[in-house]
């Protein structure tokens, strides 16, 4: 009789979900197409070059001031290499002259690696790696990065006692792209080696100040992308890119919840995420302003949760975060505890879905937030993430929120909100009972 009535139940909320998407289908078919200002209706054909519309569409994007987007995150969270990546696909590139200055960057990155595994041993290294483990004691900041220390560097990499240590990377501070770096160790210390663009994207350099680059052209829109520095000593400069932006794209390390900063190494960082992302979601400043939630690194965050539980990693009792700053949010970290099956493995869906409905419940503005879920390491998924943003900078909140509340009161009964909404020109899809690990790279 149970069954029966699950079933029923069922069937009535598929039934639901059916008439909602039938709704925003007809919806769609009133509207035009996503793209923005599609101008004359009997424009002509695209393989038709007017000269003369050729050089007023320049002109106008000439004239036209760019759209200011900050990216906002903690420190260590891919802000710099979101920032890379968007100058990458829609500015200048990086030109030879450019990518030889990374050169020194990425030297830097291997010798800092290793020596971070070396200062935390807790075993033995093997008898004849003892000369490597000293000559990679002396090195410095400074240190070239030659053939001979890159052949000291190999060898203790490829050590038993420095493996077991890696495997405990999450209790120290160590650069991330180490794997990726002592891959390619022989090509980078070669004298004449000039980094690709993949080099440049893995290198690591720890952002101070603001960084911005009024060259960004999508779909023939200007932007002008502010990247800002995330430790917390470098935050009190943000009040400098306050006014006259677009658009924030705030980014959370989602495979930082077992990791702590690294200006405090007694606040995990995802912690410090979610408290941040509250000041500047409800922020007087940015109130109004369109935002985009980036749970960035999940691939990291996907290989992680296996091993290390996010409950457990949560459940800080002395932090005086908890107390003082987000006991709403401890509170439902506990009950998620005390609802997972221990007998199994914490599935990577409810933690990521946990996640993501931990950061949406601190928006208190009557604002919509996108989220998005990415590596932004992945070229494609960032040319994604540049598109919605083109399209939710050309569309009103107001708009955002009257179709948000439409579809809401059409559902209205349903004991849930299975369906996330994503804006997509002037309306808005929704994506239906699609599990959040299969949504990486798109819109929730």
């Amino acid at each position: 009789m149970t069954s029966q009535r699950c079933a029923c139940v069922e069937q009535e909320r598929d039934d639901k979900m059916m008439k909602i998407w039938n709704w925003v289908q007809s919806k769609r078919k009133s509207l035009p197409p996503s793209s923005i200002k599609l101008g004359n209706a009997n424009k002509r054909s695209k393989n038709h070059c007017d000269p003369v519309t050729k050089v007023t569409e320049h002109k106008e994007i000439k004239r036209s001031p760019p759209k200011r987007v900050l990216l906002l995150g903690a420190g260590e969270v891919g802000k710099a290499t979101l920032f890379k990546q968007i100058r990458r696909i829609y500015g200048n590139g990086f030109p030879t002259d450019d990518r030889k200055i990374w050169k020194t960057i990425l030297h830097n990155n291997a010798i800092e690696s290793i020596k971070q595994l070396v200062q935390n041993l807790g075993t033995q290294i093997l008898a004849e790696n003892v000369a490597s483990f000293m000559a990679v004691l002396s090195l410095t900041s400074d240190s070239i990065l030659t053939h001979e220390v890159a052949g000291h560097l190999t060898k203790l990499w490829n050590d038993p006692a420095i493996k077991a240590v890696y495997t405990r990377r999450d209790e120290f501070q160590i650069h991330e792209c180490i794997e990726y770096v002592m891959d390619r160790i022989d090509v980078m210390a070669d004298p004449f080696y000039i980094p690709t663009i993949e080099d440049i994207l893995h290198a690591r350099l720890r952002t101070t100040g603001l960084v911005e680059d009024s060259s960004i052209l999508i779909q023939k829109e200007k932007f002008s992308v502010v990247n800002t520095g995330g430790q917390r000593n470098e935050r009190k400069k943000w009040v400098h890119c306050r006014d006259n932006v677009s658009a924030v794209i705030f980014l959370v390390n989602i495979s930082g919840y077992n990791q702590v900063l690294y200006e405090d190494e007694a606040t995990c960082r995802l912690l410090e995420d979610l408290q941040l992302f509250r000041d500047i979601c409800n922020s007087r400043w940015f109130k109004d302003t369109p935002f985009i939630l980036v749970f960035n690194k999940i691939d990291a965050f996907e290989r992680k949760i296996v091993n290390f539980p996010l409950s457990d990693s949560l459940l800080v009792d002395n932090d005086q975060i908890w107390q003082n700053e987000l006991h709403g949010v401890r509170e439902k970290v506990q009950h998620y505890r005390e609802g997972l099956d221990w007998c199994q493995k914490e599935a990577f869906e409810n933690a990521l879905n946990f996640i993501s409905d931990l950061f949406l419940s601190l928006n208190e503005t009557d604002r919509f937030v996108h989220s998005f879920v990415t590596s932004v390491l992945d070229g494609g998924n960032v040319k994604e993430l540049m598109e919605e943003l083109r399209i939710i900078t050309n569309t009103s909140q107001d708009s955002v929120n009257k179709t948000r509340d439409a579809v809401t009161t059409c559902a209205e009964g349903m004991s849930e909100q299975v369906w996330p909404l994503v804006l997509t020109g002037e309306i808005l899809r929704m994506v239906l009972s699609r599990p959040m690990s299969q949504r990486h790279s798109k819109l929730m």
